[in-house]
């Protein structure tokens, strides 16, 4: 055990900075007086660090994280890649894995938001929700298995169910509520659907709205 100011270091190679709490080998291993109440347990959990006020529970758990604050990381390889993005929340094994500087996103299971690395704002719960997202993609709500799976840089939808919106991959201002509602669309707009399967016919329109399931 070892101690600088207010730390907690267990674990070879575990870092310093203040008012920290790092267990396992190499957690924290690169924090500095800048960096400041963080909390890393796990095998190299927060390992490249500057940054101040995260907590990340894993092996390998905000592994990248050089600058970025107020984070939260529990599962292994949660938010790995994190470099300099803020108020991040990952929950699950490779949630938000590539996520590099995308800010103020909450993904909760395994793979959620997994190929994200900039865009910000967005909401993904359940394995392989919003999966695909990698740049641009802003303010979605992904609930439920495979949720908004495909989408990469569509803005502002909501999936509720599972595979909901699955094969969206740049459609805006899309809210599908039920399993597999809206499964097919995959460029559409502005469609609102609600009921198991409804508006599976619906590819490329934009503009629909439906109530009722199959």
């Amino acid at each position: 055990v070892d101690g600088t100011i207010n730390n907690m270091n267990v674990g070879e190679g575990a870092g310093s900075g203040l008012q920290n709490t790092a267990v396992g080998h190499t957690a924290l291993n690169e924090a500095t007086n800048s960096s400041w109440a963080s909390t890393a347990v796990g095998y190299a959990a927060l390992s490249n660090t500057t940054g101040g006020s995260n907590t990340a529970v894993g092996a390998f758990a905000l592994y990248s994280n050089t600058t970025g604050e107020h984070n939260v990381a529990i599962g292994r390889d949660a938010v790995r890649l994190n470099i300099s993005a803020d108020h991040n929340v990952g929950i699950g094994k490779s949630a938000l894995y590539k996520n590099e500087l995308g800010n103020a996103n909450i993904a909760i299971g395994k793979q959620a938001m997994y190929e994200n690395t900039t865009g910000g704002y967005n909401t993904a719960i359940g394995y392989n929700a919003l999966r695909s997202a990698t740049t641009g993609n802003l303010n979605n709500v992904a609930i439920g298995n495979n949720s908004l799976y495909a989408n990469t840089s569509g803005d502002s939808n909501v999936g509720v169910g599972v595979h909901t919106l699955t094969s969206n991959t740049t459609g805006d201002k899309n809210t599908a509520l039920g399993r597999q509602s809206l499964k097919s669309a995959t460029t559409a707009n502005g469609n609102t659907m609600v009921g198991y399967m409804s508006g599976n016919d619906v590819t490329t329109g934009g503009y629909n709205s439906g109530l009722g399931g199959q």
